[in-house]
């Protein structure tokens, strides 16, 4: 009888654990989206994924609603901060935020896949 209830118990300490990484994932995605708005990353981007729609019509740059199926986060980190090229060219604009922010909006961009 003693076995079950520790069997219970863990499996209750179980269900908890992933209860709580589950809501940490919810807020910090909805934390990396407010981030991406905040610092107007869909002045040029948008990410359908995430229903953040580009506030500039005009613009050429792409829909990252895939961005962490193609790049790696030391790429993101390097090029939102203008230190590496695609095709030869910089990112248009070089992160304004803190390297706190970066990591978080890096981190939000890496659960950006498409299934």
């Amino acid at each position: 009888m003693k076995k079950l209830i520790y069997l219970f118990l863990i499996l209750i300490v179980i269900v908890s654990i992933i209860q709580v990484d589950n809501i940490n994932a919810r807020s910090a995605q909805k934390d990396g989206a407010k981030l991406f708005v905040d610092m107007k990353c869909n002045s040029c981007h948008s990410v359908e994924s995430f229903n953040i729609e580009l506030k500039n019509k005009n613009s050429k740059a792409p829909d990252l609603s895939n961005i962490g199926s193609t790049r790696t986060p030391d790429f993101l980190f390097k090029y939102l901060r203008k230190e590496i090229e695609i095709n030869g060219k910089k990112h248009g604009v070089s992160f304004i935020g803190n390297d706190s922010e970066l990591g978080d909006l890096v981190c939000w961009m890496m659960t950006l896949r498409k299934v």
